[in-house]
């Protein structure tokens, strides 16, 4: 889904009308790559192992799951970015 439709029209009568230079950044994009992405997994997982609440086994189990699926996701990622894609 690209960007709503009035932005562009907007972009372009602030940079022709009113001469501003303006940029269109789509945060989500931004929020959900940083989301996923191996560091802040680690930095996630890192704080439930310190915190001093006792998690049962699945819970456990799941947070190592998911520490080693960011490391695949970072991979996804850059097949995405890359002249492979």
């Amino acid at each position: 889904m690209g960007p709503y439709l009035a932005l562009p029209v907007l972009k372009s009568y602030l940079q022709e009308v009113e001469q501003y230079k303006v940029d269109i950044v789509d945060l989500n994009v931004e929020f959900y790559d940083d989301l996923l992405s191996f560091r802040h997994v680690e930095e996630c997982c890192k704080r439930y192992r310190e915190s001093k609440d006792s998690f049962s086994s699945n819970v456990q189990l799941t947070i190592e799951l998911i520490q080693k699926s960011a490391l695949n996701v970072d991979e996804a990622k850059d097949i995405f970015r890359s002249k492979r894609y």
